[in-house]
């Protein structure tokens, strides 16, 4: 082996651990973006290669500045992007990853119908159930309940419905709701204390 294949082997094994590292600690580059950083950082070491090898010292350096601007442009954008909503259950809770709290209680049926990066909608079925929704940018939350439907952005409240008597409860712990009903066109505006 030759001290320039050395030197490669070498720069490309600790590129290698710093992209483990920020895996680690920051999860895993897209297939597009792994292609571009390596596609970037391939023609930067081909064009010094070809100006010679005395250069060979920047060229390490300039390939590890790409690579390390890269990782911090992909730490910056995943930073910024959304993230998937994900979720525990157990046997009377739901548990969201942005903070979100769904406890259900005791008799209460429910499920999550749908679940998105700004919320979920969930159908309570029958019984009670308390929810404090975490208040953030853009979020989304929406609660079937019997023929209602109640809209919220981050709140705390409890809500029930007897299917026997078609009658739904809610009361606000803090925020505001929308309900969405059979009895009117539009949505009823409900704050804490209500």
């Amino acid at each position: 082996m030759t001290g320039k294949e050395a030197e490669r082997r070498d720069l490309s094994d600790r590129a290698e651990e710093l992209v483990a590292l920020v895996r680690e600690r920051q999860g895993y580059m897209s297939a597009p973006q792994l292609a571009e950083g390596d596609r970037k950082l391939r023609r930067r070491l081909m064009a010094k290669q070809l100006r010679g090898s005395a250069g060979w010292g920047r060229a390490a350096w300039s390939a590890a500045a790409v690579l390390l601007f890269g990782i911090a442009g992909v730490l910056v954008y995943e930073h910024r992007a959304p993230r998937p909503l994900t979720f525990a259950a157990d046997e009377v809770q739901f548990r969201f990853s942005e903070g979100t709290r769904v406890a259900l209680l005791e008799g209460a049926r429910a499920h999550i119908e749908s679940i998105d990066q700004h919320g979920a909608r969930i159908r309570l079925d029958e019984g009670a159930a308390r929810a404090e929704v975490t208040h953030l940018p853009g979020a989304n939350w929406l609660f079937d309940v019997g023929p209602f439907l109640i809209t919220v952005k981050g709140t705390a409240f409890t809500a029930e419905w007897v299917a026997s008597d078609e009658r739904l409860t809610v009361v606000l712990k803090r925020g505001s709701i929308a309900v969405n009903g059979p009895l009117t066109e539009e949505a009823i505006m409900l704050r804490a204390g209500q």
